[in-house]
């Protein structure tokens, strides 16, 4: 479970990581809806996490892989409606890696790190 400041800094990273998509994908547009966005008529969810975060619970390194969270209703919903995962790798603010994944070919996890993504 995160901490509240945590959690405030995943979601500011979640809008940066949106608004970085257009860019790379300027035929996106977001819909403020269930599903963040549509390209050529499929849906969007975009995915965004750190590629390290702070993770003081480990008592060794207090640092870990970052990793995408996936929503249960949202997913089915995707795959239901042939939709896509638009995955963004953040590295310091910056999109590192993306990936447009088919929604299907996701085996669903809540929580996914971002290394079985990008097969790293």
């Amino acid at each position: 479970m995160g901490t509240p400041l945590g959690n405030l800094k995943a979601k500011k990273n979640g809008i940066q990581m949106e608004l970085t998509a257009l860019d790379i994908l300027p035929k996106l547009e977001l819909t403020n809806d269930k599903i963040d966005a549509i390209l050529d008529d499929k849906l969007i969810e975009i995915k965004s996490c750190q590629k390290y975060v702070i993770d003081v619970s480990r008592k060794t390194t207090q640092t870990r892989f970052g990793r995408f969270r996936l929503n249960k209703d949202q997913h089915e919903y995707l795959v239901k409606n042939n939709g896509y995962y638009f995955f963004i790798l953040n590295e310091s603010g910056n999109a590192g890696r993306w990936k447009l994944v088919k929604a299907s070919e996701i085996e669903f996890k809540h929580v996914i790190d971002w290394r079985r993504i990008f097969n790293d």
